[in-house]
């Protein structure tokens, strides 16, 4: 009887201490990562998809797209078809593991994975013709028959990026890249200002002439953005950014009863701005992002154009093209996600450093922005942002203004440059697909001012609008 108590005993330790009773053994870790693009395959029980090697050891895919391209490319991974026992994928009624050499995959459906477009898979061939049918699949096919030529199809549609991604095109610093990734960007960015606030209150041009010669009525600005970002591993992406501005500003003067209306115009190359971003943290659906930057002065702060006082006049602040100093820009971007819906914050403050070659300072701002964006189908998704904006007024005076003009005008006055902005945006994107076109992101985003307090008289803001390309490959 004592030996049978004995036994007993140590089979239910065995049963308690043994990792598999207690464990699924096909459930990745928190920390488990696609072999092929470096993503977090936990957070996606849906899609995961893995092959065991007959030396006991496992790797897991976000998707049986990346499974396949695995496969694909398993030569020069330094493992041989032969060392596989065993592929499993999800399948998507159940849930359930099932053995991916026996199971239906339908590719060019409307349902996407975490990487985008992506193979559904089934183990009951019924089952997947009726998906087939409602979700208007292009193709319904074996293991065998999954080419690379069907891969080649399937869009990256809203997984271009390692993380993050589906942010408006306003938005920049936002996502991190595969490793080996890159893309190239352009942005056009345009915004008009017309009329004058002190404050929260709007001030007439009459008001604005009772102190000051001349009255600024209306600016346009544009920005020609070009951007590059290059991810040397999964957690670290480079980032540059070389825009290229045109303002034009309208000016009325007046002289007792004599009124005299002119433009001024400058445009050039403006501050280049290089940058890092890190994944530092991912937890589930969440992830953070370090943000780090600086800003180059590569734009000019001694712009001059005609203007009633005389030719070739030096330009006040506005229509200058850079800060003339270097500028860090520390922030941190939150990312949060759950198909169809995805979110985010991001906070970048810009710290001016020094005085620049006219002994002035621009001031130092913070830039706060959250935003929420949900795919509509695989390829259009659309946006709504709030952007805050706060920035300092000007330290130090700029020398080549003579004291005539910071008197004639706000627009030259140090005192008369800070503010504060919470703008509403809307925005669409369209994701390409396929062939040639496959990598492409084409996307749109206006909006219009909530609030504004400025420290005026000076221009208000009235709308903006940014378009842009992404290309990743």
């Amino acid at each position: 009887m004592k030996v049978t108590n004995i036994t007993l005993s140590l089979f239910l330790c065995l049963v308690i201490l043994t990792p598999s009773a207690t464990a699924d053994p096909l459930k990745p870790g928190p920390r488990e990562r696609c072999p092929l693009c470096g993503m977090y395959v936990a957070p996606y029980p849906n899609w995961i998809a893995s092959i065991t090697f007959s030396d006991g050891s496992r790797l897991y895919f976000d998707g049986p797209r990346d499974l396949f391209t695995y496969l694909f490319q398993l030569p020069s991974e330094g493992r041989r078809h032969s060392d596989i026992t065993l592929i499993r994928v999800i399948d998507h009624k159940t849930h359930d593991w099932i053995d991916a050499r026996s199971a239906w995959f339908i590719s060019g459906s409307s349902v996407s994975g975490p990487m985008g477009e992506e193979l559904i898979t089934f183990s009951d061939q019924e089952e997947a013709r009726r998906f087939f049918r409602e979700k208007r699949g292009a193709a319904l096919l074996s293991f065998a028959e999954v080419t690379p030529a069907i891969l080649e199809e399937l869009t990256g549609t809203g997984g271009f990026a390692h993380v993050g991604g589906f942010e408006p095109i306003g938005v920049m610093g936002a996502h991190t890249h595969h490793p080996g990734g890159i893309m190239l960007s352009y942005r056009y960015m345009t915004m008009e200002m017309e009329g004058n606030r002190d404050g929260t209150d709007r001030v007439g041009k009459n008001e604005v002439h009772t102190k000051f010669m001349v009255a600024p009525e209306k600016m346009t600005m544009e920005m020609h953005m070009l951007g590059a970002m290059v991810a040397p591993s999964p957690d670290l992406t480079f980032t540059a950014m070389v825009p290229y501005l045109v303002f034009e500003m309208d000016n009325e003067r007046k002289m007792m009863t004599n009124i005299q209306p002119f433009t001024t115009k400058s445009e050039g190359v403006g501050d280049m701005k290089v940058g890092a971003l890190y994944h530092f943290f991912h937890k589930g659906a969440h992830d953070l992002i370090a943000n780090g930057g600086l800003s180059l002065p590569t734009g000019s702060i001694d712009r001059k154009d005609d203007t009633p006082t005389g030719e070739n006049q030096h330009l006040p602040y506005p229509m200058q093209l850079g800060s003339g100093t270097f500028d860090l820009l520390p922030g941190i971007t939150y990312i949060g996600r759950s198909d169809p819906w995805s979110w985010g914050a991001q906070g970048i403050i810009t710290l001016r450093l020094g005085e620049n070659s006219n002994d002035y300072t621009l001031g130092n701002r913070i830039d706060l922005t959250g935003w929420v964006t949900r795919k509509v189908n695989r390829k259009f998704s659309l946006s709504a942002r709030l952007d805050g904006k706060s920035w300092g007024n000007i330290d130090g005076t700029d020398s080549d203004l003579s004291p005539a003009t910071v008197a004639m005008t706000p627009a030259a006055d140090p005192d008369r440059r800070g503010g504060t902005r919470l703008d509403l945006l809307l925005g669409l994107a369209l994701d390409t697909s396929g062939g040639r076109h496959r990598g492409h992101r084409f996307a749109l985003e206006g909006g219009l001012p909530l609030y504004q307090r400025l420290d005026g008289p000076q221009l208000e803001t009235d709308w903006k609008l940014t378009a842009g390309w992404q290309w990743t490959f």
